[in-house]
């Protein structure tokens, strides 16, 4: 019960701690708070949101605001940026893939039998697949990466097929993202 309640005490900080910063941004503007921290710094925050953002269902929506609010009118490099909020989301993907690993010791013996004939569908196709599918899911849907790293961690696929493709699917979402989107909210 008490690690319960940690948990929700934990989750309800870092929501409320991103919110305030959406809310901030949105007050202030993205151009005073990135000369306030400094351009350097702006991208170890982003880093930091968007491992927070991405390990929490929750903070999903605010994380967008913030990469539109960084994006817009703020001068840094989105190239970078890309990259810097690609590798932080993959933390939060790591996260969840870890997760799911975990999780499938605690499944009961039915869903288990199902999970080990999806085990032997995945290994009976090329792992290629799975890179590529990984890769598409991370790139071009703006659905949580959640259903496929804890999904593929319940299956115990190796880390190799799923985490590198989905980092380089991340990166490019945010790309993608900042080149069609941002310039919409400017």
């Amino acid at each position: 019960m008490i690690q319960k309640k940690i948990r929700i005490a934990i989750l309800t900080t870092i929501a409320l701690c991103i919110l305030l910063l959406t809310w901030m941004m949105v007050i202030y503007g993205t151009s005073s708070i990135v000369s306030e921290i400094g351009i350097t710094n702006v991208y170890g925050i982003a880093f930091i949101v968007a491992a927070i953002a991405s390990a929490s269902i929750v903070t999903s929506a605010s994380y967008y605001g913030f990469v539109i609010a960084l994006t817009s009118n703020s001068g840094v490099n989105p190239y970078l940026l890309s990259i810097v909020l690609g590798a932080g989301m993959t933390v939060g993907d790591i996260f969840f893939f870890k997760l799911g690993k975990e999780t499938r010791l605690l499944l009961p013996k039915k869903v288990r039998k199902h999970v080990d004939k999806l085990i032997t569908w995945i290994i009976a196709k090329n792992n290629r697949y799975l890179a590529t599918l990984t890769f598409l899911w991370a790139a071009f849907l703006p659905l949580p990466n959640d259903v496929i790293t804890i999904s593929t961690g319940v299956a115990s696929t190796n880390w190799r097929y799923v985490i590198p493709s989905m980092f380089f699917g991340n990166i490019l979402f945010i790309y993608l993202f900042t080149y069609f989107i941002t310039p919409l909210f400017s």
